[in-house]
């Protein structure tokens, strides 16, 4: 990280907590958000830093000295709900160290909870949504009252101005800022990963869907996309610069415009472009031809959203899905030749003993490659956390433990508890059948590969 720079950008710490069951399981990859934030200030003049303590396994403790050493001007942290409180104290640290800096946050937490941010005296202003065209104008020294997307006080009152529209054409927006991300540090998903080293892209923003759980809408549904030509300049850079041999895609649903999905597809043929990747979808936005064309072009797996086996819960948190609308999708994506993944969430309104099993009954029947599963976590933002709230269901409001892998909404219809126990079981009776085992030894094709099936068998029989 270098001195003298406008801005430095922080990924705060992610600190999981003891026990966790994700711990050893889940991708630890570099902020992109951060990157193309850090590539439109340099495409605007100015110079930026990064620093992702999350990747880069650093605590507090850790960057307290780096930030003694910053001389930049201004500071941009970026908060989830859950490294919220991280957030905050990196921010609290910045200003005792550096009080003449700056400090802003920015994320689908400050977005939607600017106040919660601004309570704080030593943040001092919050971008809300996509920061892209704000944090420049901020840098650029405008007028607070002029710039769209942004909440700051003034005079001892909190301001929030318009939202800023969100940017159409995402061809317009650069690059991420690769040389300042941590590229060679980042870690996948325990078991997604065909070949490596590999890297995380973004072909488009938004969801148009109104599952109940999701955030996404937040930060805005209206879906845009990049153009095919656009996404493969940036996977060849890629793979000229960081050597990449893998593309994982990070959108919600990368085969909702089947038209997009074609072109970017039949311009790796063309070009022949040696790269595998993986992506998610939404089970009622794949067909037997597009498939096919992904798995031709390098595709090696897709997950699907299926969330649950019993159908009035796929009504209760508004997947608007049914079980053969599943069965039909994880069919032809097996015939085309590309891996399966299921993600699961338990603990939704309505579940009972009797629909996790039919939850883990059906993930055994579809035969899927791997799965996902998730509880059912009240972010900010959805319509499950208003429900929450309405019914008095809420357990606790800590940010720290919205974690994913334990309850934090007491269900009228089954104990908590017994919700938390079942994540365990089902990944331990899905993943420890003699028939799954089998299947997994015929897939291994190299050194990697055992090492993986190791590591993650030890982490089911501890968990």
């Amino acid at each position: 990280m270098k001195n003298n720079i406008d801005i430095l950008l922080i990924n705060p710490p992610c600190i999981l907590k003891k026990g966790n069951f994700w711990k050893d399981l889940l991708a630890s990859t570099p902020a992109l958000g951060l990157g193309y934030l850090a590539a439109t200030l340099e495409k605007r003049g100015f110079s930026a830093g990064i620093l992702d303590a999350a990747v880069e396994g650093k605590v507090l403790e850790d960057i307290a000295p780096m930030l003694q050493a910053n001389t930049a001007p201004w500071v941009g942290v970026s908060a989830t709900s859950y490294t919220f409180d991280s957030a905050v104290q990196v921010a609290r640290e910045v200003k005792t160290r550096c009080p003449e800096t700056n400090v802003v946050l920015g994320g689908i937490h400050p977005t939607l909870f600017p106040e919660e941010a601004l309570q704080h005296p030593f943040i001092d202003c919050v971008v809300r949504r996509e920061g892209d065209l704000t944090l420049p104008e901020l840098l650029e020294g405008r007028p607070r009252d002029t710039i769209a997307g942004i909440s700051y006080r003034d005079n001892g009152k909190l301001v929030h101005n318009p939202d800023r529209p969100l940017i159409q054409n995402l061809d317009d927006i650069p690059f991420p800022a690769y040389h300042l991300l941590p590229v060679a540090q980042g870690r996948l998903t325990l078991g997604c990963a065909k070949r490596t080293p590999a890297a995380m892209l973004i072909g488009s923003r938004g969801c148009p869907f109104k599952c109940t759980f999701c955030t996404t809408a937040a930060m805005g549904k209206q879906v845009r996309y990049r153009s095919p030509e656009n996404i493969l300049e940036e996977i060849k850079l890629l793979m000229n610069n960081h050597g990449i041999r893998e593309i994982h895609f990070q959108d919600d649903n990368f085969t909702l415009k089947q038209d997009n999905v074609a072109g970017f597809c039949e311009l790796l043929l063309r070009e022949n472009i040696d790269v595998s990747w993986l992506c998610m979808a939404r089970v009622t936005s794949v067909t037997p031809e597009v498939l096919d064309l992904m798995k031709k072009a390098g595709c090696h797996q897709i997950c699907f959203g299926i969330e649950s086996g019993d159908e009035t819960i796929l009504k209760n948190i508004g997947k608007n899905i049914t079980l053969d609308q599943v069965r039909k999708a994880v069919g032809w994506t097996r015939q085309a030749g590309i891996d399966t993944r299921g993600s699961f969430m338990l603990g939704c309104p309505g579940e009972t003993e009797a629909t996790l099993q039919k939850s883990l009954d059906f993930m055994k029947e579809l035969d899927l490659d791997l799965v996902s599963i998730n509880i059912l976590t009240p972010m900010p933002g959805t319509e499950i956390r208003r429900w929450a709230q309405r019914e008095g269901l809420l357990m606790t409001e800590d940010w720290n433990d919205y974690t994913f892998t334990r309850s934090v909404i007491r269900l009228p219809t089954i104990a908590p508890e017994t919700v938390d126990q079942y994540l365990r079981k089902i990944y331990r009776e899905f993943y420890l059948r003699p028939s799954y085992i089998s299947k997994r030894l015929l897939k291994i094709r190299s050194l990697e590969d055992i090492k993986m099936n190791i590591k993650a068998a030890l982490l089911l029989i501890k968990s």
